[in-house]
C-alpha cells in the first residue's frame, strides 16, 4: 500500500475564434467557455465606460492545469531484490490549484482561473491510476523509483453549472523516493 502527495501539471489544447477587445484593455481576451465567469473579464466587458468589440480570428491557447495530487494505489510486487518492480493500481484525489491559459501572440490576453466559486472546475476531483513501478534500493530502507502510469479521471472536472463538460485522461511519469517500513 503506498500514498504521498504530488504536484501535478497536465496540457491540453484550447481553440476559440472570437476575441473581446474593450477601449481599456490592449489586448484581446479570448472567449472561451472556461474564462466566462472570470471576474476581471465580466467587470471589463460590464464597464458602461468601455467600447467592447468583437474580432473573429482563430486562436489556439495552450491550456495547462494545476493539481496537488493525493494517490492511494496497492500494488503487487513482481520482483523483491536490489531491484524492484510492481504492477500498482489505485485512486488519485486532485485538489485543483488553477490553469492558465496562453498563447504565443502578445495582441491576446493570458487567462488565469484559480479555484473558487467563480471557477467552472471542481476544487477536488478524482482519477484511477494503474502503473508498473522500478525502483533500485540505495539505502537499507529508501528506494529511488520510476513509474509510468495511466490516469482516467472518474469524475468530471467540471462543475455541473458550466457550459462545458471535461474528463482528463493521460499517460504521466512519477519519479520519488521511498521509505520501506518494513
Amino acid at each position: 500500500l503506498q500514498s504521498g502527495v504530488q504536484y501535478a501539471k497536465a496540457g491540453a489544447l484550447t481553440e476559440t475564434n472570437i476575441l473581446v477587445r474593450t477601449s481599456t484593455l490592449q489586448e484581446g481576451i479570448p472567449v472561451t467557455g472556461q474564462g466566462k465567469n472570470v471576474p476581471a473579464v465580466a467587470s471589463l466587458v460590464a464597464n458602461e465606460n468601455n467600447v467592447v468589440e468583437y474580432d473573429f480570428e482563430d486562436v489556439e491557447m495552450s491550456n495547462v492545469f494545476e493539481f496537488t495530487s493525493i494517490p492511494v494505489k496497492a500494488g503487487y510486487l513482481i520482483m523483491d531484490s536490489k531491484f524492484k518492480m510492481a504492477l500498482n493500481a489505485g485512486v488519485v484525489t486532485n485538489i485543483y490549484l488553477g490553469n492558465r491559459l496562453t498563447t504565443g501572440d502578445s495582441d491576446v490576453a493570458e487567462l488565469t482561473i484559480g479555484p473558487g466559486d467563480t471557477s467552472p472546475y471542481k476544487n477536488f476531483s478524482f482519477s484511477g491510476l494503474a502503473g508498473v513501478q522500478f525502483g533500485y534500493r540505495f539505502l537499507k530502507r529508501m528506494d529511488v523509483i520510476l513509474e509510468p502510469n495511466y490516469r482516467q479521471s472518474i469524475n468530471t472536472l467540471t462543475k455541473s453549472n458550466s457550459n462545458f463538460k471535461t474528463n482528463p485522461s493521460g499517460f504521466a511519469l512519477m519519479t520519488g523516493l521511498r521509505y520501506n517500513f518494513n
